[in-house]
């Protein structure tokens, strides 16, 4: 199998002859990796000087498969066994590998970053164990320090592929600190690249394997005892990326509590409003803390599309899928300390949505076809019973529902009078009645603890921003007044 190949800055395939870059058109051709027989072919115009790396697209440079040796014109096959020189790390495993085009100024190898561990981390087999923050010394052999200490240098770090940090230095030895409480418990690859600043016609690198050993924590009495104020939680695009924010009641104070380049949805509030927990566009569970700004992935072997707390704060309902877009989903429960799953709805088309009751009792859950029509169930956790709350038109979506503080009544968005509403009815499903009669979609509809105020997300000032309303749906008013659209609203409130 041969997979696609793609430029990148950071791993490359140079090619140079006589010491000068080749000018343009005049690189390295046809060239690809076969990963079945672990070869790298590619054609070379004329006689050259070859430097090849491997690494990830825009990530790491994981091996110098070929550190500047002659190669004649034509064409040439590179074996490579998909690991690290030692034999230890298996790159193959952590995603797709790279081999690009990218002509270098000079006629400078690669170097190995030398590594310090700390003392007290485990190691065994070439796996590296921590269990807390913990920082390492990098350093490059005496000879090559005056290059990377004259104009300083850049270290960009990555785990299993994916950017981490970036630090500037000038002094070696470095010490860089590293935290892994973001880790899911297990085996990572952490790779570590420095370049001379502001040239990169040398890379010096480091990979190794690292075993995150996950250990609850006490919650001190500090943090137990501390009140978190009132506050909003959404989705704003930046740079590119949906990120979560949180802003006070009255949209004000917003700041953004997630910064990684992978869009994010569904801000979730546990019931003590300490923790928000939300999902990104790879299928990933994620858990921010208020307390500490620390946070810490989920693992799941399934993909998770969104997650909502029940109220013991302990468990996160959530909806996994497949294909989000086609086929069907379930929902599922996960422990957030020791992780254990449970399936609680299986059937045909989609479930998602879910959303416990106050007193725990019970899930509703939108459910129905993809394009058909959707309505609003509950599920009994003790008879295992399901009942459908709401019956409407064929092409009729009721969805983003949510229980009063009390749980006597349900909340929900609906397009049955031809646009999307704020509507209420009763836990029974009796009684609906629309509360917003707008012209403007009104969607996400959410409830706090004193139970006074609707929040909800409207595009009736021209973009999608948060209002909140009387649970009778008067006196409507704008909260947020963002450059850009809002999306996925979440809601803590306390009496």
């Amino acid at each position: 199998m041969k997979s696609i190949v793609t430029f990148t800055a950071f791993c490359s395939l140079s090619i140079l002859s006589s010491g000068r870059p080749f000018a343009q058109g005049q690189t390295a051709k046809d060239v690809s990796w076969d990963a079945e027989k672990r070869s790298l072919s590619y054609t070379l115009p004329r006689d050259s000087i070859v430097k090849i790396r491997v690494g990830r697209e825009s990530g790491p440079v994981y091996e110098t498969l070929v550190n500047l040796e002659e190669r004649k014109a034509g064409k040439h096959k590179e074996a490579w066994s998909g690991k690290d020189s030692k034999g230890l790390i298996d790159f193959i495993k952590f995603g797709d590998l790279h081999f690009c085009v990218d002509p270098l100024p000079k006629l400078e190898k690669d170097l190995e970053l030398l590594v310090d561990l700390p003392s007290g981390v485990a190691k065994g087999k070439g796996v590296i164990t921590v269990n807390q923050n913990f920082s390492l010394n990098i350093d490059i052999e005496k000879k090559d320090r005056e290059k990377f200490a004259k104009t300083g240098f850049e270290v960009r770090t990555f785990i299993d592929g994916e950017f981490v940090k970036v630090d500037n230095g000038r002094d070696l030895p470095y010490r860089l600190k590293l935290n892994p409480v973001k880790l899911s418990p297990g085996e990572h690859l952490l790779s570590i690249n420095a370049w001379p600043v502001p040239e990169r016609s040398r890379v010096a690198y480091k990979n190794m394997l690292i075993s995150y050993e996950y250990r609850k924590q006490a919650v001190s009495n500090t943090v137990r005892g501390k009140k978190f104020s009132p506050a909003i939680a959404f989705c704003q695009r930046v740079d590119g990326y949906w990120q979560i924010n949180i802003a006070d009641l009255d949209g004000s104070n917003s700041r953004r509590i997630t910064t990684s380049s992978i869009d994010k949805s569904s801000p979730a509030f546990s019931p003590d409003g300490r923790l928000v927990a939300y999902v990104n566009s790879a299928g990933e569970l994620w858990i921010f803390d208020r307390a500490s700004s620390e946070e810490r992935k989920i693992p799941l072997p399934i993909n998770c599309a969104e997650a909502r707390f029940a109220p013991d704060g302990k468990n996160l309902i959530f909806t996994s899928y497949q294909d989000l877009y086609h086929g069907d989903t379930e929902l599922w429960t996960v422990d957030i300390e020791d992780y254990s799953l449970k399936k609680i709805v299986s059937r045909p088309w989609l479930q998602y949505n879910a959303v416990s009751s106050p007193d725990g009792n019970y899930i509703i859950f939108v459910d129905g076809p993809e394009l058909y029509g959707q309505e609003i169930r509950k599920l009994n956790h003790k008879t295992k019973d399901i009942t459908q709350l709401t019956d409407n038109g064929p092409y009729d979506f009721d969805m983003q529902p949510c229980f009063s503080p009390d749980g006597e009544n349900i909340y929900y968005s609906s397009n049955q009078d031809g646009n999307y509403d704020i509507w209420a009815m009763d836990k029974f499903g009796q009684d609906p009645r629309n509360l917003t009669r707008n012209p403007a979609d009104d969607k996400a509809p959410q409830v706090g603890q004193v139970g006074e105020s609707i929040y909800f997300l409207s595009d009736r000032s021209g973009s999608v921003q948060i209002w909140r309303m009387g649970v009778d749906g008067g006196n409507p008013e704008q909260m947020t007044r963002a450059r850009t659209d809002l999306r996925d609203l979440s809601l803590y409130e306390v009496k």
